[in-house]
């Protein structure tokens, strides 16, 4: 959400004080928004790993642990 703020507020800054003519604002705005939705989108697979998946859990069952052949969290698996 900070990231989403400093950029709006750069776009807001270069759209009110220099006419939307400020490349540097616009950069900033862009970047701001680019991290905006990198860590959205972080944030929603990190969710979807801890409450569905658990892949990354070394202490709970992955939901894909009927599709492997061997868990590598519970035995050694073949590298291939």
């Amino acid at each position: 959400m900070l990231c989403f703020f400093i950029g709006e507020n750069c776009c807001a800054a270069n759209y009110l004080i220099y006419g939307d003519r400020s490349c540097l604002l616009e950069y900033l705005h862009s970047l701001g928004m680019v991290l905006c939705f990198g860590l959205t989108a972080f944030a929603l697979l990190e969710a979807v790993d801890q409450r569905l998946v658990k892949y990354s859990d070394a202490q709970s069952k992955c939901a894909a642990l009927s599709l492997c052949r061997r868990c590598i969290k519970y035995a050694d698996a073949p590298a291939d």
